[in-house]
């Protein structure tokens, strides 16, 4: 299912067209018209305003500290008039110049803004609430970055999974950002998960809109209880797990369902300073059911040593399963 939605613009990309309408503008508003196209810009949103305000204020002081003592203004203005170039080069070469230092004035206080970063480490698990009472659960080894403005709440999921109870507020929709890829939602549970793999989006209730940046359109819509995976250049896919064991890593579990022995070992590695490496063979097609404790490495390798004949054997760095020793010659 294919919606239409926008997708999210941060504080920066506002700023940074508050300052081209600014130079757009110029001629225009000296002469008491008015643009449409600005027109309509300042109307999408309240923060336009604020935005265009803000700009318009820094090019002002920038205006008055720039402006040159009398008498050096007439010797400048002697010396532009015997060289001066073209109109269309005056106003195209000014016109850049105020742009470069609109930008960079305006656009770098946005960018010099402290946002929020959470962070954890293998193996730990941490639960925040942020300003605007939204709650959210960090995974192991997750970081993400809040960056909330008068328009719009968005958060940066860098890496790893996260569990978000987002606070209703529809007039400031609520994002979280991965990888090229946006998750929209108001009023909503989800998780999102971020690897090597690509994006999986969990939804536990409400209703969510997923979408690349940049796009017209968000790419899907998840109903409660569905799932969905985006995987490199594959088409997206949608299922519905069992919700619980999705989450159970907030219980400290992890829950395998006829899970294949390689993946099941690469989930334990990601809550565990101590992994477990194959070094032995194992069936073709081997999976693994059960339900782990996150971070006992030594009780999953001894598991599916006795499961599958092997050693588990203890090494610096954490556990290998090793191919049974030979028994000796008689």
């Amino acid at each position: 299912m294919t919606v239409r939605e926008a997708p999210p613009r941060g504080a920066d990309a506002i700023a940074a067209e508050a300052a081209l309408w600014i130079v757009r503008t110029a001629d225009t508003r000296a002469t008491g018209r008015r643009d449409p196209g600005f027109e309509q810009w300042l109307a999408e949103h309240p923060g336009h305003r604020t935005a265009f305000a803000k700009a318009t204020g820094v090019w002002r002081g920038l205006g008055t500290a720039a402006s040159p003592r009398p008498h050096a203004r007439a010797r400048a203005t002697r010396a532009w008039s015997m060289a001066a170039p073209p109109l269309s080069r005056r106003y195209s070469w000014a016109a850049a110049l105020a742009a470069c230092l609109i930008l960079i004035v305006v656009g770098g206080q946005f960018f010099s803004t402290a946002y929020p970063v959470y962070a954890t480490v293998v193996g730990e698990q941490r639960s925040i609430r942020l300003a605007d009472q939204t709650r959210v659960m960090l995974n192991t080894d997750t970081r993400i970055a809040v960056r909330y403005d008068a328009a719009q709440r968005r958060v940066v999921l860098e890496r790893g999974e996260a569990l978000f109870d987002v606070a209703h507020n529809p007039a400031r929709p609520f994002y979280v950002e991965s990888g090229g890829d946006y998750i929209r939602a108001v009023g909503t549970s989800f998780t999102v998960r971020r690897d090597a793999q690509g994006l999986e989006v969990t939804l536990l209730s409400g209703k969510v809109l997923i979408g690349r940046i940049g796009a017209a359109a968000a790419r899907v819509a998840l109903e409660p209880g569905e799932r969905l995976r985006l995987t490199g250049a594959r088409p997206p896919m949608i299922d519905r797990p069992v919700v619980e064991d999705v989450t159970a890593w907030r219980r400290g579990q992890i829950v395998f369902d006829a899970t294949p022995v390689a993946a099941a070992i690469a989930e334990m590695n990601r809550y565990s300073a101590m992994p477990v490496t194959l070094r032995a063979s194992t069936p073709p097609g081997a999976r693994l059911s059960g339900v782990f404790e996150t971070g006992e490495s030594e009780s999953f390798a001894g598991t599916l040593a006795a499961i599958y004949g092997l050693r588990a054997v203890k090494t610096g760095g954490g556990y290998q399963l090793q191919a049974p020793a030979a028994a000796p010659a008689r």
